[in-house]
């Protein structure tokens, strides 16, 4: 996976690294476009624990642990009978994540509803986050006030071009002095910290 790859232009379309792991992938798709992957893994690799809020077939939980995390999902993965798109499991993103020679003892998944955080993970704490469960703003902001107490670094709000979750960021920065937005959107994924 080293090298240098190609980019988009930001105009949506998947980057030659992007393609490169959806061709890897055993089951489904990563929804990664534009540079979601180049600013996951730069805020992972800043640390060394990452929890994911909605994993669907883990294309970012793969992304954080080709940059070194220990990674941590919650999802439902159950879906609307309508989904014409691949519908992945647990199975999937343990299949997925080993394609890439990733260490299964590296991956802890919980198929689970968020809010709140599972049993297991009590009192653990992550260097980074990426909210990508429910796109309603009540439902990314309490994605956020679950999540956000654990997190020593970034939480990263991905999808941030759509209204639910950028009402979510901006209800945090309205509310929360302690974070702050690294950056301005790029691609769909904002980062707070």
């Amino acid at each position: 996976m080293g090298g240098t790859h190609e980019f988009s232009n930001g105009n949506g379309s998947m980057s030659r690294y992007v393609k490169e792991i959806a061709e890897r992938m055993v089951f489904a798709y990563p929804l990664l476009y534009d540079d979601d992957h180049r600013i996951l893994a730069e805020f992972c690799r800043r640390g060394s624990t990452y929890l994911e809020v909605g994993v669907y077939a883990g294309g970012s939980a793969i992304v954080a642990g080709l940059a070194g995390c220990e990674v941590w999902g919650i999802d439902t993965w159950s879906y609307p009978d309508e989904m014409k798109t691949p519908k992945p499991t647990p199975d999937d993103v343990r299949a997925n994540w080993e394609a890439f020679g990733l260490d299964p003892a590296r991956l802890h998944l919980y198929q689970a509803q968020h809010p709140p955080l599972p049993d297991e993970l009590a009192g653990r704490t992550f260097d980074t986050a990426l909210i990508d469960g429910g796109h309603e703003a009540e439902e990314v902001w309490r994605d956020w006030a679950s999540v956000s107490p654990r997190v020593r670094g970034y939480v990263l709000f991905h999808d941030a071009n759509r209204a639910g979750p950028y009402w979510a960021m901006l209800k945090v920065l309205k509310e929360d002095p302690r974070w702050g937005r690294v950056g301005l959107p790029v691609g769909c994924t904002t980062t707070m910290r």
